[in-house]
């Protein structure tokens, strides 16, 4: 992942405190962990209000990344302290979530440094994952420093400490078996669900959503063999996109109808608020012959959860499929040492590299130089030609950065091996010189490592 020129921060703010605010599964009820989830609109509308904030003047919140899963809300920031960054992050999770900050503090374990770092490797090498070695939380991590980044929400620091976790995130699938057994959250509802049917085959299956978890369980329903398979979306024709054959997309003014005639019922939605109630199921089910499963993948919750009290529903929810998963991943303790070496291991490399901090504003300073030129001769040139169409002048701008960013990409890396090999000031005063810049040195790096704690 490669920062935006411009996304830069000044070389006086680049020595910060790494900062980690999580509220997970592992210390969160799931009619918590519902509350202080963020929807895409609330996760892009965050990520521009932190850019802002990272201009002098506009507060004590510099860097920010969030990362949000079903299962976990973990923002991470930089800040001038430990002290300064926990309680800015706790207020700037607040604000986002419109929730009150004794909720965050309640549910929230915080870290700092050395200790944020390491975390964020553990949650990409699956080692804080729900299902011990999961895949899907590395795709997660990468784009939530990508969305930071687009957004100008994160710079150096943070992308340094995301490249960190994604290292040993890649190393972990590829250096230990850990993710190598089957136990995901698609096997875990498959098994309660036949649990009451028996089977899939044949089964009238309904899926409420269009987004990723839909597709990933008409994936498995078709693998399974289901039988006619209905996609329930806002949009019937994102829905559309989804089936195949004798499959069908309707919109959400004939979820009643559907559920009437389903038996198995798996929603996976991003609503906020619960999609099938006690009041519905009980309209379009007067008499139930036969047994109806709702399988709730949704955070928040997409069914009540009184659905449950009703005869002849079975309702599986995150919390049933948590319990179930706890009893499945045994087979995967067993590399968790390794795991846990791969991490310490990038966590050392990250601090070796910390010591060559000092090319950090080096490298910014050259690259809001490059940044000035490369603006300067796009508008030189854009100026002689004014009928260009707008579409050719966006190709213009986006070819230039990109020329910048692979010119400097080379010496970038080269600068940052060598400042972790102790050579960064040296390196720091001739790279200086050669491009003409000045960059004042930055303070002495503060080791703000401490144990996590529960405020």
């Amino acid at each position: 992942m490669r920062l935006r020129p411009d996304q830069y921060l000044d070389p006086s703010d680049i020595i910060m405190a790494v900062h980690c605010l999580s509220i997970s599964h592992h210390h969160t009820p799931l009619s918590q962990r519902e509350r202080l989830a963020f929807s895409h609109d609330q996760l892009v509308n965050a990520l521009e209000v932190g850019a802002t904030r990272r201009r002098p003047g506009n507060g004590n919140l510099q860097e920010i990344a969030i990362l949000s899963t079903c299962n976990r809300t973990e923002l991470y920031l930089t800040a001038e302290s430990p002290a300064v960054a926990a309680a800015a992050g706790r207020g700037f999770l607040a604000e986002s979530l419109g929730v009150d900050r004794d909720i965050i503090r309640r549910y929230e374990v915080q870290t700092d440094g050395d200790g944020a770092v390491r975390h964020l490797a553990r949650v990409a090498a699956g080692l804080e994952s729900m299902v011990i070695g999961e895949s899907e939380i590395l795709g997660q991590v990468s784009e939530a420093i990508r969305l930071a980044a687009g957004a100008g929400a994160s710079g150096a620091v943070l992308d340094r400490v995301f490249r960190t976790a994604l290292r040993a995130g890649k190393r972990a699938r590829t250096e230990t078996a850990i993710g190598k057994h089957p136990a995901s959250v698609g096997s875990v509802w498959v098994n309660l669900a036949c649990e009451t049917l028996g089977a899939l085959t044949g089964q009238r299956a309904t899926v409420v959503g269009a987004g990723r978890m839909a597709r990933k369980a008409i994936t498995v329903l078709r693998s399974r063999d289901a039988g006619a398979i209905t996609v329930v979306s806002r949009r019937p024709e994102q829905g559309q996109r989804l089936v195949a054959g004798n499959e069908r997309s309707v919109g959400f003014e004939a979820l009643e109808d559907v559920l009437a005639d389903s038996d198995i019922v798996i929603c996976a939605t991003s609503a906020s608020q619960p999609l099938i109630t006690p009041q519905v199921v009980a309209a379009v089910r007067h008499e139930p012959r036969t047994p109806l499963v709702i399988v709730d993948l949704g955070i928040p919750r997409n069914v009540h959860p009184d659905v449950r009290t009703i005869a002849a529903i079975h309702l599986i929810d995150m919390d049933d499929i948590q319990r179930s998963l706890e009893n499945s991943v045994d087979h995967r303790r067993g590399e968790i040492p390794a795991v846990e070496a791969i991490v310490e291991d990038e966590t050392r490399r990250y601090r070796a590299e910390g010591h060559g901090n000092g090319v950090l504003p080096v490298l910014d300073a050259i690259r809001r130089k490059a940044e000035d030129a490369r603006r300067s001769e796009v508008a030189k040139f854009t100026a002689r030609l004014p009928h260009v169409p707008a579409e050719l002048r966006e190709e213009i701008e986006a070819l230039s950065r990109s020329l910048v960013n692979t010119i400097l990409a080379a010496p970038s890396q080269r600068l940052r091996t060598e400042a972790a090999n102790g050579r960064a000031d040296e390196y720091a005063r001739i790279t200086s010189e050669l491009f003409g810049i000045a960059v004042p040195k930055p303070p002495d790096e503060v080791d703000t490592s401490r144990p996590p704690s529960v405020p």
